[in-house]
């Protein structure tokens, strides 16, 4: 069955974007989201109120992936991973695994389920390692974790595959200014 793509409006907390995978023949879209943390430099991480969205949906071949891809969009994390899992134990075409397994990462981190999230991202790049946007939500979590060396690594293997990507230059700012703050803060405390 192939999906289409439709516009979504609305304040949602995670930021949703459509991704097509070259190797693909016919014009479902796929889902992936991605965290772009907009948060002031801490040692926690950014609360889900501070992650935004984009205005794009899909609606694709396994419904349930495409319902829970719609709850975690609107903020509804917990109705949105439950759908996901669900979603998952159907049969699905490694693209469509892997998306839904980058969908859980973000779900998680916005429920601040770092561990969780981290290995669902990890997964999601065993099957399909190409996708930045997947490389960015692992960043999410690592930053969550505050292990900066790390996030800053999957932001600059993102960028490897999506040079232009403001999500991601996005993300490697605030990772770069945590990693100032943490610095600052570690000075403070040697000379003190």
């Amino acid at each position: 069955m192939t999906g289409y793509c439709r516009p979504m409006g609305g304040g949602a907390t995670l930021r949703l974007a459509n991704h097509r995978p070259r190797a693909m023949k016919n014009s479902r879209c796929w889902t992936i989201l991605f965290v772009a943390l907009v948060a002031p430099a801490s040692a926690d991480p950014p609360p889900a109120s501070h992650l935004s969205t984009t205005s794009m949906t899909v609606i694709g071949a396994n419904e349930l992936l495409s319902a829970g891809a719609d709850e975690l969009q609107r903020g509804n994390y917990q109705q949105g991973v439950a759908l996901t899992q669900q979603g998952l134990e159907r049969p699905n075409s490694p693209e469509d695994r892997a998306a839904g397994l980058a969908n859980l990462c973000a779900g998680y981190v916005a429920m601040r389920q770092f561990e969780t999230a981290l290995a669902k991202c990890s997964e999601s790049l065993e099957l399909n390692a190409a996708n930045w946007r997947t490389w960015n939500n692992r960043a999410a979590a690592y930053l969550g974790k505050g292990m900066l060396e790390a996030a800053l690594s999957d932001v600059q293997a993102g960028l490897q595959l999506s040079p232009q990507s403001g999500t991601l230059k996005k993300t490697k700012q605030i990772v770069l200014e945590r990693k100032r703050v943490h610095e600052e803060q570690r000075r403070k405390a040697v000379g003190a």
